[in-house]
């Protein structure tokens, strides 16, 4: 092939503040600049059956300059695809290029991820396949994967990019009632929070925390109070849940007669609602327990009332 100064144009680096020193990076750079190069080289190594028609070499003005000064990378995407090919070459052994890879990597993924689209049901994660060409002298004896340059937990395995889901809704409530945890009391709390069995839960809860109290260890009693404080402001209202801490601090015996009181109260609403049933009766009923200071969410499940309803009766 014969050298036309034409030529030199098309192997310029799209970005000219790179600080690449190692003058094999800059050729290797300019071959993977060629699209076709480039395309031949990806469906050799990764067994692929790629086109030059199906790939773009893509923008990588998100990359920061921070790490664009590290790395001598060219990147292609599938047209119309979130997929994407990092090429990457070294002449020397890095026993970081697992872990750099994944900076490269989460780099992209942060310019490429559609913002519009996130949290969407068919929402996906770009595809960022890394290839590195190693042209250095030494066996390249380094890492593939960045499991194997992590620390790691005897009797734990999680591959890179899992993580571990905790569903307090796959618990029974029998596991995180006797769970000798605070954590597993608040879980339950949150799972019936807006359950008009909240009352029942709460009187479980310090039942149980009473009788075994010696088992409760740490200061989780301190934001179990919080949690007890935040749930029950909505259902019962502030006078009340301020009853409930203070006996928190006793036997349990005053809370517990609190929440029974709670409990009949509610029962009662409910009884008068179901045999009068008349609208005129319903809203007598919500003055009523409006009157006795009850709360809003409590109004609402016990009437069957919007609390839009609930707020204007209150107004009237």
């Amino acid at each position: 092939m014969k050298y036309n100064r034409s030529n030199k144009e098309k192997f310029t680096l799209e970005n000219k503040n790179r600080k690449i020193n190692n003058a094999d990076d800059k050729i290797y750079r300019k071959m993977f600049d060629v699209k076709f190069e480039a395309v031949q080289f990806i469906n050799e190594k990764l067994n692929l059956k790629l086109n030059e028609e199906e790939l773009e070499k893509y923008n990588r003005s998100f990359v920061t300059q921070e790490l664009s000064n590290r790395t001598a990378d060219i990147i292609y995407k599938i047209k119309g695809r979130n997929v994407f090919f990092l090429l990457e070459h070294q002449t020397k052994k890095d026993a970081t290029m697992p872990w750099r890879l994944v900076e490269y990597k989460v780099e992209l993924l942060q310019g490429a991820i559609d913002i519009k689209k996130k949290g969407k049901k068919n929402f996906k994660i770009p595809l960022v396949i890394p290839i590195v060409l190693y042209t250095g002298r030494e066996v390249w004896n380094i890492a593939d994967e960045i499991e194997r340059i992590q620390e790691k937990l005897e009797g734990y395995e999680e591959p890179f990019g899992k993580y571990t889901l905790i569903d307090i809704n796959q618990d029974s409530d029998e596991k995180l009632l006797y769970e000798k945890t605070y954590l597993s009391k608040i879980s339950l709390l949150e799972k019936y929070k807006r359950n008009g069995n909240l009352a029942e839960w709460i009187k479980k809860i310090i039942i149980e925390i009473n009788e075994h109290e010696n088992e409760y260890k740490g200061e989780g009693k301190e934001v179990l109070y919080l949690m007890i404080s935040k749930v029950l402001k909505s259902y019962v209202g502030k006078e009340k849940t301020e009853n409930l801490l203070t006996s928190f601090e006793k036997e349990g015996d005053d809370m517990l007669q609190i929440l029974e009181t709670i409990e009949e109260e509610k029962k009662m609403f409910i009884d008068k609602g179901r045999k009068e049933g008349v609208k005129k009766e319903k809203n007598n009923i919500i003055k009523e327990m409006l009157k006795k200071n009850m709360a809003i969410d409590l109004i609402a499940e016990v009437t069957h009332s919007s609390k839009n309803n609930i707020l204007k009766i209150a107004k009237s």
